[in-house]
């Protein structure tokens, strides 16, 4: 199955009319002047939508296997460096590509523009324009003809797409040591110990991830759960520490579209709530995992990116 590959997107550079000015029923000219908009919008999620519908379509039409419940994203996009505007809708391109919490990003200017509209005549005011899946450009420069007023360009948008890795389960690892820690465990995002089970005693307790690029079977949030009497199906996050059995149960929502993409921890003296953890870039968290322990706060933390 195809989990890397490139596709073309469409954009659109033409001119769009912003002003009509009719002077046919006068004998003098007039000075007429206008607050013209530049403009630069890129809306994340139009555009993310776009390059995964168009990476499926474009693989099954070149007889390519797509992977099931696969979600493609645009890792890098750009259009020739030839053409007039390049530097700037690559930069809009940069914005719609980059790991961001903003979905929309815009840049807005307002300027004016006066026009002398001789006796009798007549003015229509054009504004260039590029628009494509998720972005639209208004650029300083205008004209009042008439037959470039008209006048539209295809432009080609170049993509570099991979499928998505979400994480769909956690795998718990015991050692002895710490030094014995899984390379790929899950990391306390403050640098802190990493170690679940840090300063209770038994066994070290590690966390790692589980990926998949199957978005129907990947996990939406996680919860956790604290009780007197062992899970057979869940591996305990306080093996050999004694105390009650402490779980983390991953959860498989699939009217959600939103599916976890990072798991982290946060090790503290003090409870967070959770206005605090999105404004560190998560979006989710568990309960304490050290409740009732008399220790550090221990939370796990999630990001998630929708899958389209």
């Amino acid at each position: 199955m195809t989990t890397k590959t490139q596709i073309k997107l469409k954009g659109e550079v033409g001119w769009e009319a912003i002003f009509n000015y009719d002077n046919t029923g006068n004998t003098g000219e007039i000075v007429q002047t206008w607050e013209v908009k530049i403009l630069r919008k890129s809306v994340r999620s139009s555009f993310a939508q776009e390059v995964s519908s168009t990476t499926r379509k474009t693989l099954e039409e070149s007889g390519q296997s797509v992977g099931t419940g696969f979600s493609y994203a645009g890792v890098s996009a750009s259009v020739s460096s030839s053409w007039e505007y390049s530097q700037e809708i690559t930069e809009m391109l940069e914005n719609t590509t980059s790991a961001s919490s903003e979905d929309t990003y815009v840049y807005e200017k307002i300027e004016t523009r006066s026009y002398t509209i001789g006796p009798g005549g007549k003015l229509k005011l054009f504004q260039k324009y590029f628009k494509a899946p998720g972005m639209k450009a208004l650029f300083d420069r205008f004209t009042t003809s008439l037959e470039e007023g008209e006048e539209k360009q295809e432009i080609d948008i170049d993509v570099e797409v991979e499928a998505i890795e979400f994480i769909k389960d956690i795998k718990v690892v015991y050692t002895d040591n710490a030094t014995g820690a899984p390379n790929l465990h899950i990391r306390e995002i403050e640098n802190g110990n990493s170690d679940v089970n840090a300063g209770f005693g038994g066994k070290y307790v590690w966390l790692v991830e589980d990926y998949s690029m199957n978005t129907e079977e990947v996990m939406t949030s996680v919860d956790f759960v604290r009780q007197s009497s062992s899970d057979d199906k869940h591996s305990d996050l306080a093996a050999g520490a004694g105390g009650d059995f402490r779980y983390l149960i991953p959860v498989y929502d699939g009217k959600k579209d939103d599916k976890i993409s990072e798991l982290g921890l946060l090790r503290s003296k003090g409870k967070v709530p959770l206005e605090a953890v999105k404004e560190k870039g998560w979006e989710g968290m568990t309960t304490d995992i050290n409740a009732d322990r008399d220790g550090d706060y221990l939370d796990l933390l999630w990001k998630t990116r929708h899958a389209y």
